[in-house]
């Protein structure tokens, strides 16, 4: 989760700094209503849950969800102070879903409603805060995942294939967009910015191979 410590809308570009924190694992529940950074008890809406979620074994489950809000909560104090803003990182499946990735797609929904609850809380200390959900961007795990496909350039033009652009995104064309959310977009808050060259749009097939498939007849 990038946090820029900026002033933003002061007047041209902001300045702005990124820190990269390691978060353990809480030891206590994290409250979702009280940011202030101070310890809190359990209570209703608290987030608590074992550290399997962030274990290696669980790469792309819900190992993002915890994380998250820790970082916040780090953050906030600074970036109350300095009128500062959080982006939060999401995904495409965290709107319209994916097959067989549901503890993904639940973890980036959460992350996405996440970003919306806590824009509204933080307004009131002019805390901007916005998440990007991500599509198809040519990475380093893509090239790993198609690496393992039985056709490796096939699978790698299907996901190009995937948005109305013709192509994937690159990770700068993402940079770019959490620089502008930071920076820029002094006037927007609880926004989920899609980057994902519009494969979200228009109609395709659904239906897997083992699913029963009714066709209207034509006589009728």
């Amino acid at each position: 989760m990038p946090v820029s410590g900026s002033r933003d809308g002061r007047g041209g570009a902001a300045r702005h700094r990124s820190w990269g924190l390691k978060v353990p694992c809480p030891q206590k529940p994290l409250s979702l209503s009280t940011w202030d950074g101070r310890p809190q008890g359990s209570q209703p809406g608290a987030v608590s849950g074992p550290c399997w979620f962030q274990g290696p074994e669980n790469r792309g489950t819900p190992g993002g969800l915890i994380p998250t809000p820790s970082l916040a909560q780090l953050a906030l104090p600074h970036l109350r102070r300095s009128r500062g803003n959080i982006i939060n990182i999401s995904s495409l499946v965290g709107a319209v879903g994916q097959l067989q990735g549901v503890p993904y797609a639940a973890t980036k929904g959460a992350v996405t409603a996440l970003t919306k609850a806590l824009a509204l809380d933080e307004s009131q200390y002019g805390v901007r805060v916005n998440c990007i959900s991500p599509g198809n961007i040519w990475t380093p795990l893509w090239q790993e995942l198609a690496a393992l496909a039985p056709d490796p350039r096939a699978a790698i033009r299907e996901g190009a294939m995937a948005q109305p652009l013709g192509r994937m995104g690159q990770p700068a064309e993402v940079g770019a967009a959490a620089v502008f959310l930071a920076s820029e977009a002094s006037f927007c808050t609880g926004l989920e910015l899609f980057v994902t060259g519009g494969a979200e749009l228009g109609y395709g097939c659904k239906a897997g191979p083992s699913t029963p498939v009714e066709v209207p007849d034509l006589s009728s």
